[in-house]
């Protein structure tokens, strides 16, 4: 499930509203001149909404793009949640 998608599924299974409240800049490489561009782009983009805290590349984070976001169910039909 890619994140837009996971976004839809939560709106619907727990009956909310969502409201994006800022843009983490995420998966970035220090030193990396490409992601610097792109984190350029980024603030001329969102301005306000980019966070400021840059999240660097991080292989638990570099996982969800090959699956997606998973959704589990325990045995009783909840949702699995540990994040």
């Amino acid at each position: 499930m890619q994140y837009l998608e996971y976004m839809d599924f939560f709106v619907k299974e727990f009956s909310t509203n969502l409201y994006v409240a800022g843009v983490i800049p995420v998966m970035l490489e220090s030193g990396d001149s490409v992601d610097q561009e792109m984190y350029k782009r980024a603030q001329e983009i969102y301005r306000k909404h980019l966070i400021n805290n840059i999240v660097l590349k991080n292989a638990r984070l570099k996982r969800y793009d090959g699956p997606g976001i998973t959704i589990e169910k325990t045995k009783k039909g909840l949702l699995k949640q540990w994040d």
